[in-house]
């Protein structure tokens, strides 16, 4: 049987089946709208990273950054943060680079065998390997955009001229200035108390006009705690400014908040390595090793002044003991929050008992909050001290013989 159209019979009802008939009545499927995807916002300091990665694993996430320049969000900010603090990140790496402590004691009559003279040749091999990788490092300094891969990449996206980078010769520039300067003044996230400059203000205003224009949610990636907390790996955004972009854009639109790079690039369906992901956690367990020594460094510079803290000059006029010092002290619980170190710290102090005077104790301990603020600044609060005066005078103290 053969017509125009094409004619089958339905098995079930005998009844001719018209194909042309069945495509018209049949249900469309509602295509999904595929989502526009998010736009990204890398804070400095995960740039500056870069530099205290340990192997090429940490580096290769570097020029995935070339991939994105579409969807960054970066300003002029940023960029003098990056290239304000890139020296000083290289000077630790350079500080850290030594040769491996290394003595060889051998028998005077084994003095000029050849394993012994081998081993020393090795041992001068590897200090002067040492030394040429302090001047590799040196020269990026003298010449970052010819040999300093990480600058160059940075350059590559603090020139790009797409409406996502805020230049100085950006229109939006002095509007945005001027919103930040009187967030700052309002103190409004994120900002850090101590803060004496607008800089995060600026990043931040830059952000809701991106989100505004482009109507993309944002993601974020900082360890900053202004921008919210990471616990257990997952990033909770800060709750104001969360609010304040569904409020001054629309209620759709999210802030993510993410503390690894390669956490952010999966978002935007890029592909990282697992070497990767292990780099970066390294380098930032081996930041927060750093960061803590020299808080913890700090804190030891400055915990004999607890002294003149507090009720402890009462505590001392009570006695009859002079010399007062720190004798011991240990720091415990040391964390980073808004912006600033805090520890707890117990302390002993002793004197030097006159022998013409009466005994009243020669020793005070105690404990207390130390606060190393942004610029290094320590500071004692909750100081909790007492003399240790109820105990019998020492057997000899005080007494004519």
């Amino acid at each position: 049987m053969s017509t125009e159209k094409e004619i089958l019979y339905s098995t079930a009802t005998c009844h001719p089946v018209d194909h042309d008939v069945l495509a018209a009545s049949a249900p469309k499927r509602k295509r999904q709208r595929k989502s526009n995807p998010p736009l990204l916002f890398i804070d400095t300091n995960i740039f500056l990273d870069f530099y205290r990665a340990r192997n090429d694993a940490g580096i290769s996430l570097l020029s995935k950054i070339d991939t994105l320049h579409d969807k960054i969000i970066t300003t002029c900010q940023v960029e003098m943060e990056f290239k304000k603090n890139r020296q000083k990140v290289i000077s630790e790496s350079v500080s850290s680079l030594k040769p491996p402590e290394f003595s060889l004691a051998t028998p005077a009559f084994l003095s000029e065998a050849k394993t012994v003279e081998l081993i020393k040749t090795h041992i001068t091999d590897v200090k002067k390997r040492v030394q040429n990788l302090k001047a590799r490092i040196l020269s990026t300094l003298e010449s970052p955009q010819a040999k300093d891969r990480i600058y160059q990449t940075m350059q590559r996206l603090f020139s790009n001229q797409n409406n996502l980078n805020l230049r100085h010769d950006t229109p939006e520039y002095r509007t945005v200035w001027r919103k930040a300067l009187r967030r700052f003044l309002e103190g409004r996230p994120p900002r850090k108390k101590d803060d004496t400059s607008a800089g995060d203000a600026v990043n931040w205003e830059w952000i809701v006009l991106c989100i505004e224009n482009h109507n993309r949610d944002v993601v974020i990636v900082s360890r900053d705690a202004d921008y919210g907390l990471t616990l257990d790996e997952k990033g909770y955004a800060n709750n104001w400014l969360a609010e304040e972009i569904k409020q001054r854009v629309n209620q759709q639109r999210k802030l993510i908040l993410v503390d690894r790079l390669s956490s952010a690039l999966k978002l935007f369906d890029v592909k990282v390595t697992r070497e990767e992901i292990t780099s970066e956690r390294a380098t930032i367990k081996l930041t927060k090793a750093a960061m803590e020594a020299e808080i913890e460094s700090i804190i030891h510079n400055a915990v004999h002044e607890i002294i003149d803290e507090g009720d402890i000059p009462s505590l001392i006029a009570e006695t009859n003991a002079l010399g007062w010092g720190l004798e011991t002290y240990d720091v415990e619980n040391l964390q980073f929050r808004h912006g600033k170190w805090t520890a707890q710290v117990s302390f002993s102090l002793s004197g030097e008992q006159d022998a013409d005077k009466p005994w009243h104790g020669d020793e005070i301990s105690g404990y207390c909050t130390v606060t190393v603020d942004s610029d290094k600044n320590v500071i004692f609060t909750n100081i909790e001290a007492s003399l240790e005066s109820d105990l019998d005078e020492p057997e000899g103290e005080g007494q004519d013989v």
